[in-house]
């Protein structure tokens, strides 16, 4: 077993590649092409040079995709072909990828992993990820909403600002503001009353909510629903957060709002260089 960059496979062939190792995915159906997952590697800043390629007996039969900031990585992706599962090779190639980590210098590498899916987080807690947290979902239908004249659009960029400023110092990555300053439109950003929101594009059937924050000092005084009321009145739409929220954030406020917990969760997992 041999890693090489990804870079080395055109974008059709890593996609066939991400196809084949995610058949039967506990988190639904994944089906990329060439065209879909450029997009995928451009939202997620995915670095193609220090993404790897796991080739077995000559043929590629596996992947870990790589994110980085300062002296953090992150694991956006990672799979093994059904064929060559069972027989250590995903073990084998994530001690490597973290070796590379380290020897780049990195602190930190993080990943997310879907709770229900054990045999990867025995895999992960294998090599030394610690679970950090539970992240959850939510969905909301039409939820409760109350027209605002004063809500304001601004740049989806001054939110992510915010997020980096007042928001926890251990958010999942993606959420975190340096994550969401990579955004722009159709993704849209509104400020209310000195809370702030980031959408994705609201013309789309469903719609995200991908930034809530209010600075402390505005904190528990109604700011963070009224916005969102007001937001959802300008936006009807069916809501959908998918499981990247904190388990310990947001969750009464979402359900005052009208959302309710969505049944996939995932750890926050992370690993010490």
């Amino acid at each position: 077993m041999e890693l090489k960059p990804a870079y080395t496979l055109t974008f059709d062939e890593l996609a066939t590649l991400f196809n084949r190792a995610f058949a039967n995915y506990i988190g639904g159906e994944i089906q990329f092409n060439g065209e879909t997952l450029a997009h995928f590697f451009a939202r997620d800043n995915v670095d193609l040079d220090l993404s790897q390629i796991v080739v077995s007996d000559g043929q590629p039969v596996g992947f870990g995709y790589v994110t980085r900031q300062g002296w953090s990585s992150r694991l956006a992706a990672f799979g093994i072909v059904p064929e060559a599962s069972g027989a250590g090779v995903g073990k084998a190639a994530m001690l490597q990828m973290v070796e590379q980590a380290h020897t780049r210098g990195d602190r930190v590498y993080e990943l997310e992993v879907i709770e229900g899916n054990t045999r990867a987080v025995r895999l992960y807690e294998g090599i030394g990820f610690q679970r950090i947290r539970r992240l959850v979902g939510y969905r909301a239908k039409a939820p409760e909403s109350e027209a605002a004249p004063d809500l304001q659009s601004i740049d989806v960029y001054e939110v992510a600002k915010m997020v980096v400023q007042h928001g926890a110092p251990d958010l999942p990555w993606p959420v975190a503001g340096t994550t969401i300053a990579r955004h722009a439109p159709p993704n849209v950003g509104y400020v209310l009353d000195h809370a702030y929101a980031m959408i994705s594009n609201p013309e789309a059937e469903v719609v995200a909510l991908r930034a809530l924050i209010v600075p402390p000092e505005y904190r528990r005084q109604g700011r963070a629903t009224r916005l969102m009321r007001a937001i959802f009145a300008r936006h009807p739409r069916l809501w959908h957060l998918p499981a990247i929220i904190p388990e310990e954030i947001g969750g009464e406020l979402l359900a005052n709002l009208g959302f309710a917990r969505t049944p996939l969760t995932q750890f926050q997992m992370r690993l010490g260089l």
